[in-house]
């Protein structure tokens, strides 16, 4: 488009309806250009976008987000206040801003944000009238244009600022009087928006749902509503738009702010709701039941025998089975009622839907549970079986019967008895009582889980086990084995003394019940006898078994049996014993098997074990069993023989390098690799795909052969190796396989012996620089750099003050360092870590260098270790230069730019950690640092980690470095930890606050167990800082601190109260332990009033929260075993009439629990 020459014309075309808004916002662009007369062009310009706003039919004007910004600008570059507050009146703001809420259809992130500079804009100026009915309409707008933005573009913190202009805007906070009177305004307009958003962002912490939920209590729930009738209202009126997942929502909401007392109402809404959507019955129940409330029993019953009545025409709606265990979650009491009709019903589900019959099965349990009516479940639980067989399953399934067993724990000693003794009774009358008998077997597994000492209670009781004779065999040998698991001296002598007879009046075959031979097993333990009898039978019986119910037994047999099979049972047994295992429907059992240590003792299996892995070596997932079996239960000849077959492998996986490191750690030296040079080079070379820093393989068996060096055999090795090397690289150009190689052996060589392949390493990687050899090759260029510094670094410090070609290659590195935006991160952290090495000027020039690369993105972990070699080098060679460096670090706390910030912390803490005693200056440049940091610390609030890494060396160098810490700065770090706590518990980010208060606590502990004498005459400033942490606590609604802070400040005054015994000393050999404990409590006595006081009256006025309460109780405890009666006196008069009444409750408990008594 041709733009006019004059104002006139110009003019013209602005105001012109054909004019596009695409047009106009480069006519304005371009009129700075245009060089004409435009007096008040802003002003102009700023009326035809108000004039063309006004004009409802003009809907492009409104929703282009490039006249909103054009708005902004001019409204920011005419800056008269009296000409913008005239052009706002004659704007229509208000319905301009609902129309464009509506009509806004592309590009929404953008003009979410204009708009919030729009609305800022405003704000700042003047004030809008709004009424309620529009500040409704515009928030929920402006919740429609939030949600519009897509997942990955979305920005929470602009979002939420975006929602608090609005909400200024509106001005809605002082509309609280109306509130009452307007709920159907805000149904109609704002709540389906609210519920849209609660459903799409459902963290609880976000704070724009935060907001909404608090409108949503005033409106909804206030006292003077008629929340049933109104929420009625609205989902007839907008049921066609109410998603299930919006439904969700509003039940939540009804959950939080209608209380226990309130379920009636509960119960409508939700009636009301699954009005409309059906399917979300179970759903809501069961966030019902996470809430720890409920409905009115009655209601829930009618829903139950519905529920009931719906599931007999179709078992397999799996709403229905997850509505029915919602129920029985929220009211035992249902399903203690309806046991029958639950116990047929998870009978008749069992096929169709055997999860959910579990979990309903599960939760019937834990309703009689809950309810302590065990006893009377089993009675239910047997009447049923013995009516309806077909339920058996329940008792003798495993899936269902462990949920009995488990249950065992919470029978008191007296009921565990009377169903044991009513069993055992039943049974002995009645050995063909085979229902008994499962239920006996269902206790008798339960009780390992009982604990140890009342176990002994049932022991006489159980003793009966053995008298009995059923006619279920396997039912009899179950039940002996099971009490001969848990009693080691329970078998009656007659027993024991004769395992022959039993062998021979049970006439073992393949069919007699596994469970016989458990316990003949078992009883082998207690009692030696020929086994052979067994063996045969066993082996046969195992056999016969399907495959899955053989992967149990195998299971069992090896993890409690495995002595007696090895010692007892012939080899080729065990052989079978092993090969069942080695077959692929089994093999997973390996695992259970080598994860009981106990097997590694037998060298009978083990021998099998092992053959069987090493014949399976091309097989992976059969391999990796290798690596949990100790190297001593490998014999030489299979390690020798197994290292030669993987390292000839075409193709080396992860884990046969696992292997043979595992392999290689007990050397045999007699391996291809280990005994050949050439083996080992020709290995490296064909299986080396990367350029790495490391090889396992390589380097066992290089550090195996250099740990024996004087031997012929390992130095003829290691001479042949590094000749070899040698040659290559004097020979070869640029050969990556033997530079990786060569560098693999200086890595680990410091000795002369590697002096000559060390000069020709570093002398041909210099010259691959200089001559530009391999500069485009960004990788190979980057590993070489960081290989001569591992090289330089392994040799020592003082090595690299005398690096050979140091000045060519620090201007190699200089030169390539030039473009640093262009160059590879990986090429970056291999030059900084070189010439952190090589540097030789100010240490300030690496500083910066790191504070850039970390700025670019690189991760300090990457950085750090040169900067640790760097300042270590400085401070042996010249200390000045890092006094100089440490202070410029700390002195730019106050100014440095916040992209920096972080790393400035990071090469703070670094140099911290490294201060050395022999450095003069360092006590004195610390204390400034300190000093600094408590001035400039409200500058970082934003770096919780760096910060918490700085408090946590700190209070390391409490411990390792006390000769940091003089008087003067001891008691600065209270203040700073204070500061650091106050600026932190405003965090928005969730666990912060804990983060840094914790970290605060454990300094100020670390200065009470190492610095304790500094602070005899100085308890006010500890008292002080305690009590202004316990105001933080009780503030946690706002300050957000958990339990765990509360943990942390109630080990700290523990520590406090209860002087360490590090304060032992010896004085003309005389222990003055007692007499500087005295010293100290008897000083610190005096001050501890003020602490408890402060304590009770913040639990009084202000109280904990009760997870945080329970923890600081531990320490008034402490506080009450300090304080003398004189002290108690004094508390108690300076306390109100309720701070005496809690006062005398805490004493109270304390005497009862926390007082130590001598009996």
């Amino acid at each position: 488009m041709e733009i006019p020459r004059t104002t006139e014309a110009l003019t013209k075309l602005l105001r012109s309806k054909e004019i596009s808004t695409r047009e106009i916002c480069e006519v304005v662009s371009q009129l700075d250009q245009l060089h004409l007369y435009f007096p008040n062009k802003e002003n102009f310009i700023l009326e035809l976008i108000v004039d063309r706003w006004n004009d409802q039919k003009l809907s492009g004007y409104k929703k282009d987000h490039r006249i909103w910004k054009l708005f902004n600008e001019l409204w920011m570059a005419l800056g008269d206040e009296v000409i913008l507050k005239r052009l706002l009146k004659k704007l229509r703001f208000v319905p301009h801003l609902i129309q464009t809420l509506q009509i806004v259809d592309s590009e929404f992130l953008v003009f979410l944000q204009t708009l919030k500079h729009t609305c800022s804009l405003i704000n700042s100026l003047t004030t809008v009238e709004v009424s309620l009915d529009n500040a409704n309409v515009i928030i929920g707008g402006a919740l429609e244009l939030l949600l519009k933005i897509p997942p990955s573009e979305r920005d929470a913190e602009a979002a939420f600022e975006f929602m608090n202009e609005i909400e200024t805007l509106v001005d809605v906070r002082n509309m609280a009087e109306v509130f009452a009177r307007s709920t159907a305004s805000y149904c109609s307009q704002l709540l389906l928006p609210s519920l849209k958003y609660f459903a799409e962002f459902k963290d609880s912490n976000d704070p724009i749902a935060a907001l909404l939920t608090e409108r949503l209590g005033s409106f909804v729930f206030g006292r003077s509503v008629d929340t049933v009738k109104l929420l009625d209202r609205f989902v007839q009126s907008k049921s066609t738009e109410l998603s299930s997942q919006n439904c969700s929502a509003l039940f939540s909401k009804c959950i939080l702010f209608l209380s226990k007392e309130h379920f009636k109402e509960l119960e409508k809404i939700f009636s009301i709701l699954i009005r409309i959507h059906p399917e979300l019955c179970s759903e809501l129940l069961g966030e019902l039941s996470l809430s720890k409330k409920t409905m009115s029993q009655g209601f829930l019953q009618g829903l139950f025998e519905d529920s009931i009545s719906a599931i007999q025409r179709d078992t397999t709606n799996l709403e229905l089975w997850q509505l029915i265990y919602y129920i029985l979650t929220l009211d035992i009491e249902i399903g203690i009622k309806n046991s029958e009709q639950i116990l047929a019903l998870i009978s008749k589900g069992r096929d169709q839907c055997i999860d959910w019959s579990i979990k309903l099965w599960s939760q019937l349990i834990k309703c009689h549970r809950n309810a302590r009516e065990l006893p009377q479940f089993f009675d239910k639980l047997e009447s049923y079986c013995q009516q309806n067989s077909d339920s058996a399953f329940l008792i003798n399934d495993d899936k269902f019967a462990e949920f009995l067993s488990d249950c065992l724990t919470t029978f008191s000693a007296t009921q565990l008895k009377n169903e044991l003794s009513e069993y055992l009774d039943v049974l002995q009358n009645s050995p063909a009582n085979k229902l008994n008998a499962q239920l006996l077997i269902v206790l008798l597994k339960g009780l390992p889980k009982l604990a140890y000492a009342t176990l002994a209670d049932y022991r006489i009781l159980l003793k009966r086990v053995f008298d009995l004779k059923l006619d279920d065999q396997k039912l009899c040998w179950t039940a002996r084995y099971l009490v001969m698991g848990v009693f080691d001296d329970i078998i009656p002598e007659e027993i024991l003394d004769s395992p022959e007879k039993l062998m021979e009046t049970s006439n073992l075959s393949c069919k007699s019940p596994i469970e016989l031979f458990y316990y003949l097993l078992k009883l082998r333990e207690y009692r030696a006898f020929d086994m052979l009898p067994v063996i045969d039978p066993f082996m046969k019986k195992i056999s016969s078994l399907p495959v899955e119910e053989q992967s149990g037994v195998l299971r069992i047999v090896f993890n409690n049996w495995s002595t007696i099979i090895s010692s007892l049972f012939p080899q080729s047994e065990v052989k079978r014993l092993v090969d069942m295992v080695f077959t692929e429907d089994r093999i997973f059992i390996l695992d259970d098997i080598l994860n009981n240590d106990d097997v590694f003792e037998e060298q009978g299996i083990m021998h099998f074990i092992i053959r069987s892995v090493s014949q399976s070596y091309e097989d992976q997932s059969t391999l990796r069993f290798l690596l949990k079996v100790p190297i001593q239960c490998i014999t030489k000849s299979i390690r020798i023989d197994l290292i030669n077959k993987i390292s000839q492998k075409a193709d080396i996986t992860e884990t046969d390098m696992q292997v043979l490191v595992h392999l290689l750690k007990n050397a045999t030296f007699r391996s291809d690799i280990e005994k050949d040079w050439y083996a080992l080079q020709s290995f490296m070379v064909a299986k080396m795909k990367d350029l790495t820093y490391q090889n396992s393989v390589f380097e066992t068996v290089w550090l195996n052969h250099l740990a024996q060096i004087k031997e012929s055999v390992s130095e003829a090795f290691i001479q042949r190796g590094i000749e070899s090397l040698y040659d290559q690289l004097r020979t070869e150009e640029c050969d990556p396989a033997c530079f990786q190689i060569a560098f693999l052996v200086l890595k680990s060589t410091t000795s002369d012996e590697s002096q000559r392949l060390r000069s020709i390493y570093v002398e041909k990687a210099v010259k691959l620089f200089m001559d530009g050899t391999i500069n485009k090759d960004l990788k190979m260029t980057s590993w070489l750099l960081r290989t001569l510094y591992q090289i330089f670094k392994a040799q020592g410090l003082h090595y690299c003050q005398e690096i050979p070609y140091k000045e060519a290659l620090s201007r190699f590195i200089k030169s390539r360092f030039t473009g640093i935006q262009k160059t590879d991160n990986d090429l970056l952290i291999s030059m900084f870590l070189l010439y952190s090495i090589l540097y030789s000027t100010e240490l300030e020039y690496l500083y910066a260098q790191y504070m850039v690369l970390r700025g670019a993105g690189i991760e300090a972990t990457l950085l750090t270790a040169g900067i640790e070699t760097a300042v270590r080098l400085s401070q042996e060679q010249d200390v000045k230069t890092f006094n100089r460096a440490f202070a410029s670090t700390f002195e730019s706390f106050e100014s440095c730019p916040p992209d920096f910030a972080n790393a400035l912390l990071e090469l703070y803490q670094l140099q911290i950690k490294l201060l050395d005693k022999g450095n003069n200056a360092a006590g004195k440049l610390f204390l400034r640092s300190v000093s600094d940091f408590y001035t400039h610390c409200s500058k970082f609030d934003p770096l919780v980690e760096s910060i918490s890494k700085i408090m946590n060396c700190i209070g390391e160098l409490l411990i390792s470095k006390a000769w940091l810490f003089s008087q003067y700065c001891i008691e600065m770090l209270f203040p700073l930890c204070l500061r650091l706590n106050l600026i932190f518990v405003d965090s928005t980010v969730d666990g912060y606050s804990d983060q840094i208060f914790i970290t605060t606590m454990k300094v100020i502990s670390n200065v009470l167990f190492t610095q304790r004498i500094k602070l005899s005459n100085r308890h006010h400033i500890v008292i002080a800082f305690l009590c202004e942490n316990l105001e933080l606590l009780s503030a946690y609604k706002d300050t957000k601190l958990t339990f765990e802070s509360a943990k942390s400040l109630a080990r700290l005054i523990i520590n406090l109260c209860e002087p360490n015994s590090s304060l032992v000393k010896q004085a003309s050999g005389r222990n003055i332990l007692n007499s500087r404990t005295s010293e100290i409590k008897s000083s610190l006595r005096k001050h501890v009033p003020a602490l408890l006081i402060r304590y009770i009256h913040l639990s009084v006025h202000s109280p904990f929260d009760p997870r945080a309460r329970s923890q600081l109780t531990t320490a008034i405890y402490s506080i009450f075993d300090l304080l003398s009666q004189d002290g108690l006196s004094l508390v108690n008069s300076a306390l109100d009439h309720a701070g005496r009444q809690y006062l005398r409750g805490l004493y109270a408990d304390y005497k009862k629990y926390g007082k130590w008594l001598a009996d």
